[in-house]
């Protein structure tokens, strides 16, 4: 059989031409022969006929491709989506700009095809976060007017990489001008506590209404604090969030301390750091702590009462989580989230002794990459009777075992669930030492509204997967199997329907290249 040829293959891919639909099948039976031309040959990678091939089933694959029958907005909402551009929501970086920002990488997506290249044009909010470099010798201003241009009227999201005092050449002077004309669409921004950068910046004094997140960083290891009053941000209305990256603004900054919500604090050079931040913003909702340090000077008085909602600590790789330590000097009555990420909890009584002494009602807690052992995770469990959510993503094997899991089980128990009874939803990912039908017990024997469970290296049996979809009072689900022996798999179900877009960019990661490429997928319930 000969293989089906169109013209001009490659600029049918480049501008999105789509086959007829009596085009298709001949194409699909195509790219069958190809393959198995393909499997039948013994030529090296080099011989010319393999290499034809193999282009053949990769332009033709493509051009069946799902993805290519996406809607534009269906598109938009893809390449907006934060995995795309690997943006970290929860880590800090070390080098500066301490990125307080997600910044998008439209130029990547922009080169895949025309089609992409005019939709990602198209697409303000992609041009609208960047990182202005002003210490490289060459520095694209081509690049900087591009995002400002292409992101209409969209508030703008900028880190400011800022080194050294003297290594300010004519062209960083263009790009920043070019900037601060733009700084009343400034939403977040991260600048270094230097004084004569702070200088640069006042032209931007009053004119910052969008102003929502200000990030501080330390760009050099002396003269971080300027002694001049700097008052640029001391007129920002709609100041919420800020973040310090192993910084302090002295009372030589002037920022609107009291209408802050929301206060990261990453790597604090000295306690009494943390305890100035605390006192001056009594009114945030949201505290992140981030530190490899030991914990607090057990001398340093605790602040007043914080009425948090969530809180966020944030350890090293090590197995010894010290900013644990910084609980012990702070009390949250209203507090309804706890986040701990990477770090280790050897002892559970500094967070167990918090909840108590706050006397809060703790809603959601989330364990990620976390070190902790069964015996400390029971006693977590049991010091939050209120839990409705549980996260726990990549954590040690031996964090959830099989008595973890008895103990979640209300009919192992006597009826009653020993712990978290009021659990609703419950996510688990990665890889853990308890058996699939002592999960499947405590499943089958709870009332939980959403489940969502991506399980490594666990084998599931096709009486296994029978049980998941014979789950009671489940209305969404699906079961994706990685494997033909189904050892790793993903669960999830639930109240709630999938969004619209959510299959296209399960298309994007599993199909765009090969439409015959697919995990299986078995509906639940």
């Amino acid at each position: 059989m000969a293989l089906v040829k169109l013209p001009d293959i490659r600029t049918r891919l480049r501008h999105n031409v789509l086959p007829l639909n009596i085009e298709k099948q001949a194409i699909l039976d195509s790219i069958v022969v190809a393959q198995a031309q393909l499997a039948s040959f013994r030529f090296q990678q080099t011989d010319e006929e393999a290499i034809s091939l193999r282009a053949y089933i990769a332009n033709y694959s493509s051009l069946l491709s799902p993805m290519r029958r996406l809607p534009v907005e269906i598109l938009q909402k893809i390449f907006l989506h934060p995995d795309i551009h690997d943006f970290e929501k929860t880590t800090s970086t070390t080098t500066p700009p301490f990125s307080i920002t997600d910044v998008y990488q439209p130029g990547v997506l922009a080169s895949v095809s025309c089609r992409w290249r005019d939709i990602v044009c198209g697409t303000p909010k992609l041009w609208s976060s960047f990182t202005v470099i002003l210490w490289r010798a060459k520095y694209s201003l081509e690049r900087l007017r591009l995002c400002l241009q292409r992101s209409n009227n969209m508030r703008l999201t900028i880190a400011f990489d800022w080194r050294k005092h003297n290594s300010l050449q004519p062209l960083h002077y263009t790009a920043l001008a070019e900037v601060l004309a733009h700084s009343h669409r400034w939403a977040h921004i991260a600048v270094p506590v230097h004084s004569q950068f702070l200088a640069l910046l006042s032209p931007a004094r009053g004119r910052l209404p969008s102003l929502e997140t200000i990030a501080f960083y330390n760009s050099s290891d002396s003269d971080y604090n300027p002694e001049a009053l700097v008052d640029v941000f001391e007129n920002a209305p709609a100041l919420r969030t800020l973040s310090l990256h192993k910084v302090c603004p002295g009372p030589q900054v002037l920022v609107l301390w009291h209408q802050l919500r929301q206060v990261s604090i990453h790597f604090p050079r000295h306690d009494e750091m943390c305890r100035y931040i605390l006192d001056m913003t009594s009114n945030i909702r949201h505290l992140t702590l981030e530190s490899r340090n030991s914990g607090p000077d057990p001398s340093i008085p605790p602040p007043p009462n914080l009425m948090l909602d969530g809180i966020l600590l944030l350890g090293d790789e090590s197995r010894t989580y010290a900013i644990q330590q910084i609980l012990r000097h702070i009390n949250s009555p209203a507090l309804k989230e706890i986040r701990l990420i990477h770090g280790g909890v050897e002892d559970a009584s500094s967070i167990t002794s918090f909840i108590e002494r706050s006397g809060c009602f703790l809603e959601r807690l989330v364990l990620q990459q976390v070190h902790i052992r069964p015996r400390e995770l029971l006693a977590l469990f049991s010091s939050i009777p209120t839990l409705r959510t549980l996260v726990i993503t990549d954590s040690t094997p031996n964090a959830i075992t099989n008595a973890v899991v008895d103990a979640l089980t209300p009919s192992f128990t006597g009826g009653t669930a020993a712990v978290l009874p009021a659990l609703t939803t419950l996510v688990i990912i990665g890889t853990y030492m308890f058996c699939a039908s002592k999960l499947l017990a405590m499943l089958e024997s709870r009332r939980l509204e959403t489940v969502d469970l991506t399980l490594l290296n666990h084998k599931f049996t096709t009486p296994d997967i029978e049980r998941f979809k014979a789950l009671d009072g489940l209305n969404f689900g699906r079961l994706v199997c990685d494997d033909e022996e189904q050892k790793s798999v993903k669960i999830q179900f639930g109240t709630g329907e999938q969004p619209d877009w959510a299959y296209s960019y399960f298309l994007l990661q599993y199909g765009a290249g090969n439409p015959t490429t697919r995990p299986n997928v078995h509906g639940l319930g």
